[in-house]
């Protein structure tokens, strides 16, 4: 699963592996993530200390590897200094535990930074996203809207203020002419 689908299964036991026509199948991966998964490394360990805990617990079988030497052998990094004879088991449990710590510290960074690279990328927008045209359609567009408003508020405000004719004025035969009423006058300022 983590070299071929580039997954880590995170619930792996006995229960999930079937064997049919001489094949192993696993079953039950709707929890798998990515191996670029924040938490892929800690998932693999607990997966291969299941793996170990069933042959040695379960089946009492003896010379089984330890969940660090199933680790390396599966993702083949090679943690805790290892020896020329056996490639895959660690002499030193304490650097397998450093170099594993150092490792989730350098993927959790990575993911970081893409994390931020996109939050700039998304907030500032890119280059090749940047075009003077649609920056000039965008203001005239806000522009005519804006004056397209104006105009709207005119119009009512007019609407609002128009004093209706009175009987006097109809009777006279000038629809055309509207009489202007002063409603509120300022108050002069005389200087002497």
């Amino acid at each position: 699963m983590w070299s071929k689908a580039k997954i880590v299964h995170g619930d792996f036991s006995e229960f999930n592996l079937l064997y049919h026509q001489k094949r192993v199948w696993v079953i039950d991966v709707s929890q798998a993530v990515p191996r670029e998964h924040p938490m892929a490394l800690s998932l693999l360990l607990r997966d291969c200390e299941a793996v170990h805990r069933f042959f040695a617990d379960t089946w009492k079988l003896e010379a089984i590897p330890v969940k660090q030497a199933i680790f390396n052998r599966v993702t083949g990094y090679g943690f805790g200094k290892v020896s020329e004879d056996e490639p895959h088991v660690p002499t030193d449990v304490t650097a397998f535990n450093e170099e594993f710590e150092a490792l989730e510290l350098e993927m959790q960074r990575r993911i970081d930074t893409q994390k931020n690279q996109f939050s700039i990328d998304f907030a500032l927008g890119r280059e090749d996203d940047f075009d003077e045209r649609d920056v000039a359609l965008h203001e005239r567009e806000s522009y005519n809207d804006f004056l397209t408003h104006l105009s709207n508020m005119n119009v009512k405000s007019m609407e609002h203020e128009r004093i209706p004719e009175s009987d006097e004025s109809s009777s006279e035969g000038s629809e055309d002419e509207t009489e202007v009423k002063t409603v509120y006058e300022a108050p002069s300022t005389s200087t002497t």
